[in-house]
């Protein structure tokens, strides 16, 4: 019975490592269709559409769900939708939107390799919000591979070493967006125990997108609100599909890893970021981008042998 048990939870752990390997390889294409789009579109309105069609695909779903289950077993309207959402949601949405809107703007004044590696920096908030709220202890090893991890992620940025205000301006954009993306693993990780994760979606979406046309309509916008092609409008489709598997795949897995070590091993999206870019934008590779990329790897493995301890309790990597 304990093997079994114990075959249950590896299995468990190899099933979120590859949902959350996948969740990588969906946010690491994101950026770089955020750049293609900012071609034709402002940031504000590419966050406002992506929300929006993000909204409308979830909702198309959730429709003919519902309404192939009523057909086989019809419920009251009130027990399909469930009680009103927590308020921790309110959370979930006022750090889902600044975390993009600044992400989105950074791409418009920096590189996309130093904005994926700056907006990257997540587990150092995951670690110190931790540490300073939720009572969190970390060992050696957990600490040690977050700060091997964060070495590699700097040395992607390679022999760009520009200075200029422009580019000053979008590094500091990502690194504020990397803050509010920790604070959504943090809100996740509480959530996901009380919903399931294409809700937390779902709902955050829906919120984000509501007070975006609200921005919008006071702010106005330079450009076209909506895509003027088919191409374009390829585009957003695409950021909204690749942004519901990676965010579903992300709260998924913190079911049994911790908001630090999910944070950690989205480290790994500048590596295929850097190799979008190279491929697609010209963004060259060098010497020292390869070595990054061990160190990255090399740290991602050391955090996941660490362990997080709570203040009332002890908590491992799995909890």
């Amino acid at each position: 019975m304990r093997k079994f048990a114990k075959f249950n939870i590896h299995r468990e752990v190899v099933i979120a490592y590859i949902g959350l390997l996948l969740a990588v390889a969906a946010a690491a294409c994101t950026p770089v269709l955020t750049r293609i789009s900012e071609e034709t579109m402002s940031p504000v309105t590419t966050i406002f559409n992506r929300f929006w069609l993000v909204v409308l695909i979830l909702g198309l779903w959730n429709l003919g769900s519902f309404l192939k289950s009523q057909l086989k077993n019809p419920k009251p309207l009130r027990e399909v939708f469930g009680s009103r959402p927590p308020l921790l949601l309110l959370g979930l949405i006022s750090t889902a939107l600044p975390c993009q809107l600044f992400w989105a703007w950074s791409l418009t004044k920096t590189t996309v390799a130093n904005s994926e590696v700056l907006h990257s920096f997540t587990p150092v908030f995951t670690t110190l919000i931790g540490w300073l709220f939720l009572h969190q202890s970390f060992d050696r090893l957990f600490l040690q591979g977050i700060l091997i991890t964060i070495a590699g992620s700097i040395l992607l940025v390679g022999n760009d070493y520009s200075t200029s205000p422009e580019k000053l301006i979008g590094d500091a954009l990502a690194l504020i967006s990397a803050l509010f993306w920790a604070l959504y693993l943090i809100f996740s990780k509480r959530l996901q125990s009380q919903m399931k994760p294409i809700v937390i979606v779902g709902y955050t979406s829906l919120g984000s997108a509501i007070l975006m046309s609200i921005l919008l309509y006071f702010l106005g916008t330079d450009g076209p609100l909506f895509p003027d092609t088919l191409r374009d409008w390829l585009v957003e489709f695409a950021l909204a599909t690749l942004g519901i598997l990676a965010q579903v795949l992300i709260i998924r897995s913190m079911k049994v890893f911790s908001a630090g070590l999910v944070a950690t091993v989205l480290l790994l999206n500048p590596i295929v970021t850097a190799f979008l870019a190279y491929i697609i934008f010209s963004e060259s590779l060098s010497l020292l981008d390869w070595l990054a990329m061990f160190i990255v790897i090399a740290g991602i493995y050391l955090t996941s042998l660490g362990k997080v301890t709570q203040k009332n309790g002890y908590l491992s990597e799995l909890d």
